[in-house]
């Protein structure tokens, strides 16, 4: 059996696998979706439940929850996390280092 030759990547799963603004979208959507699950798990919801509240039928849920939201928009996300009484704050700050491609990054309160 032959070997297969594994690489050693750093960042992101999405990093690895998509163009740099679609791994930064990505790495959005699954931080977002995190907040969800923990919302979830808090409140003890069912897939069934979750998605009345947000809605979505529970098998849309179900695919989300696992991680296969490439094709949901993070518009669709962010009004979910507002159905589960969140508020969500989008801040705009220059970037610290001139020149340079800003970021963005999902910051859950406590």
């Amino acid at each position: 059996m032959a070997k297969e030759k594994m690489e050693i990547t750093k960042g992101s799963v999405y990093e690895s696998l998509h163009d740099t603004k679609t791994a930064e979208s990505m790495v959005v959507k699954a931080d977002l979706v995190r907040e969800i699950i923990a919302i979830k798990q808090n409140r003890k919801l069912t897939q069934s439940d979750l998605g009345k509240v947000i809605g979505m039928n529970q098998a849309d849920v179900s695919r989300m929850l696992k991680g296969n939201f490439r094709n949901i928009a993070i518009n669709k996300i962010l009004q979910c996390l507002t159905s589960l009484n969140r508020d969500v704050r989008i801040v705009i700050e220059p970037h610290p280092v001139k020149n340079e491609t800003g970021t963005v990054q999902v910051m859950a309160s406590a």
